[in-house]
């Protein structure tokens, strides 16, 4: 079906004649777009510093693979006669010139407002008339041709009318790579007069609390306990808590380990515990653990490159650990901790729990998991601990956004009473893979024009900065590209992530681009990893396959046709 922008319902469209062609454009099969009664505004006969003339595009149509053309519609009692055009009594502008005229506006709109000045030359366009009230008999003016003109016979095939109008005006080609969505921006621009987001998002966060009175009554009681599973979807304030918890245990003099699965996510929890108390509190990933005692330990490692690097990582680090604490043992001031505190246990495997025990034979553990933020395959260790507390409530997302990524998990996840309405998530399409650079450029423009900081937005997607789209960028509105979140969180760059590098952590505002199919690097839990790291404002950028239609179910809050695997 055709895209309108902005969507536009026939009951809207004041002029019966305008009505009856929209009627008709909506039965054009994707992927053409139409833009309804399109006003434009240029320097009278270009020259700058002239008097700004005014005009109007009744219709302008796009097709990647066609180009542009501008619909110009006149109903009512017409005639010509030779070159002057009447509706009854009154003489009226010629339409075919109207027409012209605006696509030539329109066009060094496009070459202004999207950097595109060879736009004339390299984008397919013409301009069409289409009467749908009259059929048209006898001779046609001198600058008029028959596939200009669609009368009331035409609207029965359209689309064919309106190729046939394109072909007239020169031979049809693509969309230049990476131009269909800033045309698009560039006809239909995302501006609007709207509050500061970055205003508004520090009124909603105000109103967004980490954790619930509930989860703080229940804190003693689990931590009287000697081992426990605090099971919570995604922003249900599992870190946090899992922080509180180690922060607790320091404050009785305990020795604890607070280890998480992510890199990223552990260089976040090290900034966050800082020190202070009787007790210790050690952050680290595991995989960061093991090879850290390792180098303490004397014990060389050897990690394999290529595909075998997998199967070391998830086999081998638990035994390097284990033969490093064996060493370790008999040192002053030992490895061992009194207390393990676990975030992320979901992607923790049985061995890799195993030799942790080893760092704490008093057998305090606790375990916080989200089943539905499991990235790997295999059934996750989580018998290990009775399920203590469970938790329901989203602390971290607006509604908005908190409400569709339900959706994508097994758990019950409510948002939290009071939390902010917000903006609902935006749907940008790309037309292709290769214009997604253009689009997550476009977006995030949009995004920081918004009034936040490029440490307030992160990019996410199925690959690193490295070989994504925005590989070999220098940079977008003046912000350096990152791969590096502690970059990022000290103001130097704009963040370039994965769903699963990022997960655990959060931005006030993500562009999450999608692949068109699932696969091994882009699963169901990568998109909802990555929806739910959006605390206030979430763009998913989209290209046509079965991910689009998930994403734009979310959207609607229709039913969400996952796949059987879902996480």
């Amino acid at each position: 079906m055709i895209r309108l922008i902005p969507p536009t319902r026939l009951e809207d469209v004041e002029h019966s004649s305008e009505r009856d062609l929209l009627r008709a454009l909506l039965r054009l099969p994707s992927p053409w777009v139409a833009m309804h009664s399109l006003p434009w505004l240029r320097p009278d006969r270009g020259r700058v510093g002239a008097p700004l003339r005014e005009g109007e595009a009744d219709f302008v149509l796009l097709h990647p693979d066609r180009g542009l053309l501008v619909v110009e519609v006149k109903g009512g009692a017409l005639r010509v006669e030779g070159r002057e055009w009447h509706r009854g009594a009154d003489r009226i502008v010629d339409p075919i010139r109207q027409a012209a005229r605006s696509r030539w506006a329109l066009l060094d709109a496009v070459a202004d407002r999207a950097g595109w000045p060879e736009v004339r030359h390299e984008l397919a366009h013409g301009d069409v008339v289409v009467t749908p009230h009259h059929r048209w008999r006898g001779a046609l003016p001198p600058h008029a041709d028959p596939r200009m003109l669609v009368d009331a016979d035409g609207l029965e095939e359209l689309e064919a009318r309106l190729t046939a109008a394109l072909d007239a005006w020169g031979p049809a080609r693509p969309v230049p790579a990476g131009r269909w969505q800033p045309l698009l921006d560039a006809l239909a621009p995302s501006l609007r007069l709207v509050r500061c987001d970055a205003a508004a998002i520090d009124a909603e966060a105000a109103r967004l609390v980490q954790l619930t009175e509930a989860q703080h009554a229940a804190l003693l009681g689990l931590l009287a306990a000697s081992s426990a599973l605090v099971e919570g979807g995604a922003g249900s304030g599992k870190t946090l808590l899992a922080v509180t918890f180690a922060e607790r245990l320091r404050a009785e003099g305990a020795r604890c380990l607070l280890v998480c699965f992510n890199r990223s996510l552990a260089e976040w929890l090290q900034e966050r515990i800082g020190a202070g108390g009787p007790g210790r509190v050690d952050v680290h990933s595991f995989h960061g653990l093991a090879m850290g005692l390792a180098r303490r330990a004397g014990v060389e490692v050897e990690v394999p490159e290529g595909p075998a690097a997998e199967a070391f990582w998830r086999d081998e680090a638990a035994r390097v650990l284990e033969q490093a604490v064996e060493v370790l043992q008999g040192e002053p001031g030992e490895p061992i901790y009194d207390a393990l505190v676990v975030d992320e246990a979901q992607d923790m495997e049985v061995a890799w729990l195993d030799a942790l025990d080893t760092l704490c034979p008093s057998g305090r553990r606790y375990l916080f998991a989200d089943l539905a933020q499991r990235l790997r395959t295999g059934a996750p260790p989580l018998a290990r601990a009775p399920l203590a507390l469970r938790l329901e409530t989203n602390c971290r997302n607006t509604r908005r956004i908190a409400a569709p990524a339900a959706a994508l998990s097994s758990l019950p996840l409510r948002p939290l009473a009071l939390a902010p309405e917000g903006e609902p998530p935006v749907h940008a399409r790309a037309a292709r893979p290769d214009q997604l650079a253009a689009v997550i450029t476009a977006e995030v423009t949009r995004t920081l024009g918004g009034g936040l900081r490029p440490s307030q937005v992160v990019v996410l997607g199925p690959a690193r900065l490295a070989r994504g789209p925005l590989a070999g960028a220098p940079g977008v509105c003046g912000a350096p590209l990152t791969d590096d979140p502690r970059r990022w969180r000290a103001g130097d760059g704009l963040l370039v992530s994965t769903p699963r590098a990022f997960k655990g952590l959060e931005a006030e505002a993500a562009v999450l681009y999608c692949p068109p199919t699932w696969s091994a690097s882009f699963t169901p839990a990568d998109l909802y990893v990555g929806w739910t790291r959006a605390r206030h404002r979430l763009t998913v950028i989209t290209t046509p396959g079965e991910v689009r239609g998930v994403v734009e179910a979310l959207v609607m809050g229709a039913p969400v046709p996952l796949p059987e695997q879902r996480a």
